[in-house]
């Protein structure tokens, strides 16, 4: 290394190593941005099987964003795959992972040259294990302007850096990705499709299977695909789900989704500032082998349920309201709604209300 390049890395380190605990991951982008000409980028993660994970969007357009996280899970995972292999440090440029028919076909590229962007990388970061899923591959994606190129030179800086970026990540902790501190305890990403925004609805954190649901679901729900789609979900969910209530949804083959979301403040979880966590879980449609109205649904009224937990369910079934409103709605006491709900759900078998929806609209 030359003395010129001596000098880029003390700098850049010192950059990094100055990120305090309320830092934010733009900091390190920022801080790197001396070394390499980085435009943008993102932090994520990708196990095998399972998908990518995307934690802090860093100044990527929405366009490039979208096209990113809605690229085809076998596209991604090809994408992603040198990654599996490469030593923590490495910097796998697209010109590297991404050749020949392949690169035509891929659309996010296409994203990236209207945007303005040119060559992207992956620049692995750590490899975690994650228990029965197998490894965890953590990573950071650069974009770069158009006119620019990465070189030995970056590669060799950037390997150099790895641990100063490191613990800059960990000091801000980032990323949020279930296997690491804020969403350990909350989700299960094998199955829960999940969203963290900022309190302005700013996305910063998403999985795989929360795209893939909002996608299937975004007719019910009457929201428009297309650019933006992401942001409007966003609203939409915030706003339905004020107050402690949960958002069901029916889909059009009597599957349905229930939406939650809670509020996670930075004291508690160690962050850089509070975020809205919104949680996606899916329930399947009624078993062919029950009993089945002319709708192709079990009707309530078969259910062996008394008057008034036919009116609860009925107001479960029909509304998005909360349980004090259905309450209101009904003239009952708060804790007699939810005493009626408990027992609806015990003997019907089912957990939460979206399932209830699903089986007995």
């Amino acid at each position: 290394m030359d003395a010129a390049d001596q000098r880029h890395f003390e700098q850049t380190r010192r950059l990094l190593e100055n990120i305090s605990v309320q830092g934010a991951p733009e900091a390190i982008f920022d801080a790197l941005a001396q070394c390499a000409p980085i435009v943008g980028g993102l932090v994520g993660s990708v196990r095998a099987g399972v998908g990518a994970a995307v934690s802090h969007v860093v100044r990527l357009p929405a366009r490039v964003f979208e096209g990113y996280i809605s690229t085809p899970e076998e596209h991604l995972a090809r994408m992603l795959s040198p990654l599996y292999d490469a030593p923590p440090g490495a910097l796998i440029s697209d010109t590297q992972a991404i050749t020949g028919r392949f690169r035509e076909e891929l659309r996010l590229l296409a994203d990236l040259r209207a945007a303005g962007l040119g060559e992207t990388a992956g620049y692995k970061l750590a490899t975690n294990p994650s228990g029965s899923s197998g490894a965890e591959h953590c990573f950071l994606t650069f974009a770069l302007d158009r006119r620019q190129k990465f070189t030995a030179r970056h590669r060799r800086l950037l390997a150099r850096l790895l641990p100063a970026v490191q613990e800059a990540l960990e000091r801000i902790k980032v990323p949020l990705i279930p296997s690491q501190s804020i969403l350990a305890q909350i989700v299960d990403e094998d199955t829960l499709g999940f969203l963290c925004v900022k309190r302005a609805l700013r996305l910063v954190e998403l999985n795989q299977r929360a795209h893939t649901l909002i996608t299937r679901y975004l007719p019910d729900v009457r929201i428009e695909g297309g650019r933006g789609m992401l942001d409007r979900f966003v609203a939409r969910a915030i706003e339905q789900t004020r107050g402690g209530r949960t958002w069901p949804v029916i889909g059009a083959q009597g599957s349905a989704i229930e939406i939650s979301t809670m509020l996670l403040a930075k004291e508690a979880h160690a962050i850089c500032e509070d975020v809205y966590l919104i949680r996606i879980r899916e329930f399947a449609a009624a078993s062919a082998a029950r009993p089945l109205g002319e709708s192709g649904l079990t009707p309530l009224e078969e259910t062996g349920l008394t008057a008034k937990q036919l009116a609860v369910a009925r107001r479960l079934c029909s509304t998005g309201d909360s349980y004090k409103q259905c309450a209101h709605e009904l003239n009952i006491a708060l804790g007699t709604m939810r005493t009626h709900t408990q027992n609806i759900y015990r003997r019907l078998k089912v957990q939460s209300r979206a399932e209830l929806t699903a089986r007995f609209r």
